[in-house]
């Protein structure tokens, strides 16, 4: 279950699903007789999601999601960090933080240029950063930076089939 639903979800599905329907006349009309119709509101709400819950304990639950890497082990590849890296020096080239070098060089540890590869460390270098005080390093850490498990939205629960955990990208 990759694309579970809010429990706000549920409630519009339903609402969408009766509405014009003789069910819904009856809710309307039950809602009148109360005084408690509001045509603004939607006819099925918490007290509905409650009664559904409480019905259907054995086949749905609300639980907060888990969040998966989608498809991860296909993108961490050389060929699409090389895409990255090289998108990346071609902006700090334009934005005029790094010039092009006219060939490719060698550096070691230290960044020292030298003169064969067996001297070098890593690459070749293609670009000299011109202003280093303007780069920033950063670390990817997806969109959510508590946990890996950690998926709720601002306390939002998700429903579920009972006993599937559901796994949110």
């Amino acid at each position: 279950m990759n694309a579970p639903w809010t429990v706000g979800q549920c409630k519009a599905a339903m609402n969408e699903l009766i509405e014009g329907t003789p069910i819904a006349a009856k809710i309307i009309a039950q809602r009148m007789k109360e005084g408690t119709y509001d045509p603004d509101k939607p006819l099925l709400g918490v007290s509905w999601w409650r009664g559904f819950k409480k019905r259907n304990r054995m086949l749905v639950k609300t639980c907060v999601g888990r969040k998966f890497a989608r498809n991860r082990a296909n993108h961490v590849t050389y060929p699409a960090f090389k895409k990255m890296f090289h998108g990346i020096y071609d902006r700090m080239v334009a934005t005029g933080n790094a010039v092009r070098l006219p060939k490719p060089i060698h550096v070691d540890k230290d960044g020292n240029e030298v003169e064969n590869v067996f001297e070098g460390y890593g690459h070749e270098v293609t670009i000299k950063i011109t202003h280093p005080e303007n780069i920033f390093v950063m670390d990817e850490t997806g969109d959510n930076t508590h946990g890996k498990d950690d998926k709720s939205r601002g306390g939002e629960k998700v429903v579920a089939p009972t006993g599937v955990v559901p796994r949110e990208e």
